[in-house]
């Protein structure tokens, strides 16, 4: 049975648009993921961002950045909702988000990749 690709819904302190070493991390992290063939597409939904994020890698979309803690709660949840799939979170504050359903679904994706 064929699998269905991944969504990446990315919850960054910032990444394209960004500056500093994070945001370097982040947008090599989601370029990776969106030239993996088993991706779909990835959805970034930053905190910040210092400047437009310019051209895009293919298969990466960037949301506008959302300030606060609770308005990025909810940027969060209506983006889940909007655009199902599997959350990588970068951000500190998001980091309850990630967990061990998380990490051991990616784990299993990337065994049968290989």
């Amino acid at each position: 049975m064929a699998e269905l690709p991944l969504r990446v819904l990315a919850l960054v302190t910032d990444a394209f648009g960004g500056h500093g070493g994070i945001a370097q991390y982040n947008c090599d992290l989601l370029s990776a993921l969106a030239a993996c063939e088993g991706v779909r597409d990835v959805i970034v939904l930053p905190r910040a961002s210092e400047k437009p994020p310019g051209t895009l890698p293919t298969g990466v979309r960037q949301l506008p950045p959302v300030q606060g803690r609770l308005a990025y709660s909810l940027a969060a949840l209506q983006a889940a909702r909007a655009h199902p799939g599997v959350p990588h979170s970068g951000c500190k504050y998001m980091g309850s988000m990630r967990g061990t359903n998380y990490q051991a679904s990616i784990a299993d994706r990337w065994k049968r990749q290989l």
